[in-house]
């Protein structure tokens, strides 16, 4: 009996400490983006290298944001540091091109991009090929037969069988993670450049990852069903997908009530600095419910409506609307709607050297890259 109370013990305090350990980590992430609004660079500088150091950069877009404060503030130290720490997390040539062309602190720049294939390089050994394709491969699964129901079937969300298979998927996807851990950066890369890497880049020996679309990989659980005939005859079909794992995941939420044994997986990733903010509010998201909406994607209520389309504008959003998803936002250290604002003009103002009149798609588009960084939805 003291065995097991100390083995439950145990466990408690474990899962404190990994609470604890991502409170740490936004909390310290959101201290800078005060600093950035109240322009002063060099403490935002002070809380991202806390942050990053203690936590072993856990995120890209985090560093990113790190090298282009300190790019602004003209800390060479900081930038060389960042920068490299950027591209060896798998920054792409494109945005390394954006330091370039903003022609400060070039020589350390210019060092970088000498040396940017042998940091790359680091980035391409460090994805785990059988743990990108253990999770595509039921994202792959779930996406020809979701295809397939969506284009003949009328009522495909009460499929019994899809149903059944997303049932199945997602015990197995709980079972990947007890075996090879969550797809977290630091296994399956990037998303998006993940897939480029997969399909051009020799050095992964994966080349011909679109292998998910044989006939071979696409079997259902019955193993019988004619459901992929259309895709069997189109040899050359692509499967697409932004994380490993997040096709099925963004899938089951829009059919399935809530699954708590999923959430809790869900949520231990985050707190264990695997999972993004946004992996778990683009979950909830899916179910196109009101009282889960955080308005951090395409699939949010609010977003849907056609004068919310662009994160970051906001302007006819009520009160009570904001206080709801402030709330939400806050369960994940998500900045509010306020800070949100406020950051984006800031940025501008960093780069224009004065402040928005209001917050518009131009004024968006004028700071494309640090929005891309600090606002946009999966940069979360």
């Amino acid at each position: 009996m003291k065995t097991i109370i100390l083995l439950l013990t145990v466990c408690l305090f474990a899962n404190n400490a990994n609470a604890q350990k991502s409170k740490e980590y936004y909390s310290l992430l959101l201290k800078a983006n005060d600093m950035i609004i109240e322009n002063k660079l060099d403490s935002a500088l002070h809380y991202y290298d806390i942050a990053l150091e203690k936590f072993n950069y856990p995120f890209y877009v985090h560093v990113k944001r790190a090298a282009i404060i300190a790019n602004y503030s003209e800390d060479k130290v900081l930038l060389e540091k960042f920068l490299t720490k950027c591209v060896q997390k798998g920054m792409p040539r494109y945005q390394l091109e954006y330091f370039l062309n903003r022609k400060l602190n070039l020589d350390i720049v210019n060092k970088i991009q000498r040396d940017y294939s042998s940091y790359y390089d680091q980035y391409l050994a460090g994805i785990d090929i059988t743990i990108v394709f253990k999770y595509l491969d039921l994202d792959a699964r779930d996406y020809f037969l979701h295809d397939y129901l969506y284009m003949y079937s009328k009522n495909y969300e009460k499929d019994a069988f899809y149903a059944k298979f997303q049932d199945h998927a997602v015990k197995e996807y709980l079972q990947l993670i007890d075996e090879v851990g969550y797809p977290s950066e630091e296994n399956v890369g990037l998303p998006k450049i993940t897939e480029y890497e997969l399909a051009k880049n020799k050095k992964l020996k994966a080349d011909k990852w679109t292998v998910h679309k044989s006939k071979k990989q696409i079997e259902l659980i019955d193993g019988k069903s004619d459901y992929y005939i259309a895709y069997q005859k189109n040899p050359d079909y692509l499967f697409y997908c932004d994380i490993p794992g997040n096709w099925l995941l963004w899938h089951y939420a829009s059919f399935k009530d809530k699954d708590s044994t999923l959430l809790r997986y869900l949520e231990k990733g985050f707190d264990d600095l695997k999972l993004s903010p946004v992996y778990i509010t683009e979950f909830f998201e899916s179910s196109f419910a009101i009282q889960y909406d955080y308005c951090t994607s395409y699939n949010s209520y609010l977003f849907r409506t056609k004068y919310r389309s662009v994160a970051g504008i906001y302007t006819k959003s009520t009160a009570e609307e904001r206080k709801h998803i402030n709330s939400l936002r806050a369960q994940y250290f998500i900045p509010a709607i306020e800070k949100e604002e406020q950051l984006i003009k800031a940025l501008y103002e960093l780069k224009y050297d004065k402040e928005p009149k209001d917050i518009s798609k131009k004024v968006i588009k004028k700071i494309g890259f640090e929005y891309g960084a600090f606002i946009s939805f999966y940069n979360l």
